[in-house]
């Protein structure tokens, strides 16, 4: 017998002629782990410290975090989509496409020069599109629920997708966004709806999903339990109401956050968030079911710095009108806590 996934196997002996004494004194079970096909080793940038591949197999060409090793021509360089990292130099042959965010950086550089704690992940949150006849910016997104503590029953589950959309519609409004002396009208075409099948890998660009659930979703907190959090196009959320899932879908559609967290330096278990100052009825802010002029500027520069500036050394023809827009990578105008509302004695957590 072959297993062809994982799971268990239950072996039993029964008789089954009743009135008949039987004795098993010669059992026996024996087990034959399958034959490896592909060991890798990598140093931390994905160059290869070993690579054992079995001679009667072929060869498959997905390894570092799963992105295709290119051989070709003696290249041997991971295909990571955006662009080619070099494992030998730890550096990428193209210029990171946002730059912009990590200018504490070389724009060469890949995984924030961290492999150990970060990844290079491919995948895109939202889109951004627009119309030259119109002036008009409209950002693109569809996020799919799912998870365990999704509300029971069809009826619940209807009313609380209704919810959610009618707190998307609500809050991503359109308006006018400035940039210098540009001025173009910022849209959204956001929806939200439950599909407990698709999988990260199933995803297209401009779709997410938000995972709800109670116990295992969020990042881990000092003191204990778990905080709702975005990574990429993958969202981790409690089922706890209020406009948590809106704010965090706001990280999907580009917004970063408008608060930060303090502790107090003689109790570091002491820690609360505040909230930026013209954040206070904000979305990224308080949860607030609205956005502040701010996020519509951001957009504008977003689009003015990645195309109208990062496109025109190419010839019209080639310049793109639609972008993809990273996590929480369009809020480029900074923002602080005012001084008046920290503590005496706290610092940044």
């Amino acid at each position: 017998m072959v297993s062809t996934e994982p799971g268990y196997v239950i072996v039993y002996v029964d008789n089954r002629n009743i009135g008949t004494d039987v004795w098993f004194d010669n059992v026996q079970v024996s087990h034959y782990s399958g034959q490896v096909l592909e060991e890798d080793h990598y140093y931390p940038f994905g160059l290869a410290i070993t690579e054992n591949n079995n001679t009667i197999s072929t060869p498959q060409p997905y390894k570092y975090q799963g992105k295709e090793l290119e051989k070709g021509f003696g290249l041997e360089m991971y295909d990571f989509s955006a662009r080619m990292v070099d494992p030998q130099l730890a550096r990428t042959w193209q210029l990171d496409p946002h730059a912009d965010r990590y200018t504490h950086i070389s724009p060469y550089g890949s995984m924030n020069n961290s492999p150990i704690n970060y990844i290079d992940p491919n995948g895109k949150d939202a889109t951004m599109t627009f119309d030259k006849a119109t002036n008009t910016l409209t950002i693109s997104a569809k996020v799919y629920f799912q998870g365990k503590d999704l509300p029971k029953g069809n009826e619940a589950r209807a009313e609380y997708m209704k919810q959610i959309n009618a707190d998307l519609q609500s809050t991503f409004k359109g308006r006018t966004g400035t940039e210098g002396d540009l001025e173009y009208t910022v849209k959204f075409d956001v929806t939200a709806e439950i599909n407990e099948t698709i999988t990260k890998g199933d995803l297209k660009t401009g779709e997410n999903i938000m995972v709800v659930d109670n116990e295992n979703a969020g990042l881990n907190q000092p003191g204990g339990g778990k905080r709702p959090n975005v990574q990429g196009n993958m969202g981790y959320i409690q089922n706890t109401g209020g406009n948590v899932a809106v704010h965090e879908m706001g990280h999907m559609f580009g917004l970063r956050d408008r608060y930060t967290d303090y502790m107090n330096s003689k109790n570091q278990k002491e820690w609360s968030s505040f909230t930026h100052e013209g954040f206070k009825n904000d979305l990224m802010g308080r949860s607030k079911l609205n956005l502040v002029q701010t996020h519509y500027n951001d957009y504008v520069h977003y689009y003015d710095f990645k195309v109208n500036q990062g496109q025109k050394h190419l010839l019209p023809p080639y310049r793109s009108s639609t972008l993809k827009v990273p996590s929480g990578g369009v809020g480029v105008i900074n923002s602080s806590v005012a001084e008046g509302d920290i503590p005496s004695g706290w610092i940044k957590r």
